[in-house]
């Protein structure tokens, strides 16, 4: 449980640091990247003002809170181990009526407080507290307790498979989880030889030569369904395959799978909704599929292999194509696709793509309330023109690194029918070990988590 804070309520406290929500101390303005300790009345305390210094627009109040519970987990010296807020003064001091408002901004705190505490490694001792008070018989409390409860156990649950070498993390480690956790849901696997029995070609070409087996996870509601799916790459490693990666560039792969790890987490919070995980290992040996052979697809389309590197894409084809002839009319990709994306927008933001407008207004607006912003980048049908080959319908790689993001998402399109809704998400970028942004860890971001627990909510409300 690499999480170092935890959160409970409570009547008091008796040691310990408190947080205090104040305007100013000593007449110092407070920042919002600061979190300022001092001590009154001879106990030390930790003074935060999200309101103050903040003039961002696209930064909204419940980020401003969420970063200073991160600010101030990091001021918490390491003899207190527990940090106190009294939830009456805070209400008192922000001044807000809407009190139901005001307790989700009490928990965007808590939300940064606890993620600015993630490591990779294993814990020792106890873990930071931070202890709640005044809360106990708050029914709206009790509601939003036990939300985030619920989502914050998910991304550690999700940011540790993540964090975790692909030695223990592989096809079947995902294929095992499932079985274990999911009886409520209908299950298929499809893995090894018999994705050639279901047309899943490509999956199989990609991981055939893994030392574990290609397999297609579905993960479906058993009664009354939504009509969309989310789908996560899981490459557990990607060497690049015959095209090899350098070194340098293969070390961090086991990342590849972050797609499948999120999109993992989110089915054990959203039973209605459906979840495909094509896993494989892109691995290379005599049996590895190779630059120049041309494959057909689920949808029987004909794809050219130019490089093997350009693996993660095909798994995503096959299972895009599948879940549509299942009935799912919109479907959402979210994938560590292309290192452009990490050009073109950096760590902070990740890039999508669509083909309908209110899916990407969903996805926007849940970007900013997650604090996990995406920006859309055209499906330029000219570049359609990189993608062409005199041996199959199109090649899986233009080979060149012009608009790659929007080249890879254009692959991807010839597999969406025409009346299908679709979103494709590259978080590549965003899921690089720089990515250390407030309370982002560097062992495993998870970019992608709490932008897709906000989507689906606002689909499931619709």
């Amino acid at each position: 449980m690499p999480f170092k804070a935890w959160f409970e309520n409570s009547d008091d406290f008796s040691e310990g640091v408190e947080i205090v929500l104040r305007k100013e101390i000593e007449g110092t303005k407070l920042s919002h990247k600061k979190a300022i300790p001092f001590v009154e009345d001879s106990k030390l305390k930790i003074a935060v003002n999200p309101d103050d210094g903040l003039t961002k627009p696209l930064l909204s109040i419940v980020e401003k809170f969420r970063r200073s519970g991160a600010e101030a987990y990091k001021k918490i010296p390491e003899w207190a181990k527990i940090g106190a807020i009294d939830i009456k003064a805070w209400s008192e001091a922000a001044n807000y009526s809407n009190e139901e408002e005001f307790l989700k901004l009490l928990f965007s705190f808590v939300e940064g407080f606890v993620l600015a505490s993630y490591t990779g490694k294993d814990i020792e001792g106890e873990k930071t507290k931070l202890i709640l008070i005044n809360s106990k018989d708050n029914a709206t409390y009790k509601e939003l307790e036990k939300e985030y409860s619920k989502k914050l156990t998910t991304l550690e649950f999700v940011k540790d498979i993540i964090a975790k070498p692909a030695e223990e993390i592989n096809t079947d480690f995902f294929v095992d989880f499932v079985h274990e956790n999911f009886t409520d849901r209908k299950v298929t696997i499809i893995r090894g030889e018999k994705l050639l029995d279901h047309n899943l070609r490509l999956i199989h070409a990609v991981g055939r030569a893994g030392k574990t087996p290609p397999t297609l996870i579905i993960i479906e509601p058993k009664g009354t369904r939504s009509k969309l799916a989310v789908i996560g790459k899981g490459v557990c490693y990607d060497s690049g395959g015959l095209c090899i990666k350098r070194c340098n560039s293969m070390r961090l792969m086991h990342l590849d799978m972050t797609g499948a790890a999120i999109t993992l987490g989110l089915a054990k919070l959203f039973p209605d909704f459906a979840f495909f995980l094509p896993v494989v290992e892109n691995m290379p040996d005599s049996t590895a599929y190779k630059a120049g052979d041309v494959i057909e697809a689920y949808n029987g389309k004909k794809v050219e292999i130019v490089s093997t590197d350009a693996e993660g894409r095909l798994i995503l084809a096959d299972a895009i194509a599948l879940a549509q002839d299942m009935g799912y009319e919109k479907v959402v990709d979210i994938a560590t696709l292309t290192g452009a994306s990490y050009t073109a927008l950096g760590t902070y933001v990740a890039a999508f793509l669509a083909n309908d407008d209110e899916l990407a207004k969903f996805l926007e607006k849940a970007g900013g309330e997650a604090a996990e912003p995406v920006w859309r980048l055209p499906l330029v049908e000219e570049y359609t023109e990189f993608l062409k080959t005199d041996r199959a319908d199109f090649k899986n790689s233009a080979g060149k690194g012009e608009a790659s993001t929007i080249v890879a998402a254009l692959f991807l399109k010839n597999f969406i029918k025409e009346n299908s809704k679709w979103l494709h998400i590259d978080v590549a970028g965003t899921n690089f070990p720089e990515n250390t942004w407030f309370y982002r860890s560097k062992t495993s971001p998870a970019f992608g988590f709490l932008l897709l627990y906000e989507f689906l909510k606002k689909v499931k409300a619709q």
